[in-house]
């Protein structure tokens, strides 16, 4: 659990949060990117909040749906957090 932001109908644990509803079109309290959040994906350009999609919605390159898992075990999130702490395979 956790303080929280949620951007549309996504919750984020990103910078300050002080449970702010953001909804698209207002100024994002976070960096421009792209987060992926349990709920789905958020998109920041230029400092405003300017689209949500639900987890369902990410294709690859051909058109596949692809499935996108956060979860802590995954290898990719590891490598990740192991990039972050300076460690490489």
């Amino acid at each position: 659990m956790g303080v929280y932001d949620t951007y549309g109908h996504v919750q984020l644990k990103v910078g300050p949060c002080q449970l702010h509803e953001i909804e698209v079109g207002d100024d994002a309290l976070i960096d421009d990117g792209i987060y992926a959040g349990y709920g789905g994906f958020v998109v920041v350009d230029k400092g405003v909040f300017i689209a949500v999609f639900k987890e369902k919605q990410m294709f690859d390159k051909w058109g596949n749906e692809m499935e996108v898992d956060i979860d802590e075990g995954n290898v990719v999130t590891q490598a990740v957090k192991d990039h972050q702490k300076g460690e490489t395979n």
